[in-house]
């Protein structure tokens, strides 16, 4: 992805983090990523950012909103 639309993702992404009330180590273990790495693409600085982590990472926030768990509660009731 182009710097402009990396930033307006990590902007995008932050917005939908906050409106779900989750920190940045909650977002990320949803998404399987560091929190430094979340932090990163918050703030339009990661390297190497896909359209394809953009999806999914607004996927599982999504879906965190649309059924407020845990995270460690969602990854049991995976298993």
């Amino acid at each position: 992805m182009q710097n402009e639309a990396v930033r307006a993702a990590g902007q995008s992404i932050r917005a939908v983090r906050e409106l779900a009330g989750l920190t940045l180590a909650q977002a990320a273990q949803l998404t399987g990523r560091a929190p430094g790495y979340l932090s990163q693409v918050e703030t339009g600085k990661a390297d190497n950012v896909t359209a394809r982590y953009v999806a999914n990472t607004m996927g599982a926030l999504s879906a965190y909103i649309a059924r407020p768990v845990e995270p460690a509660q969602r990854a049991e009731d995976a298993a």
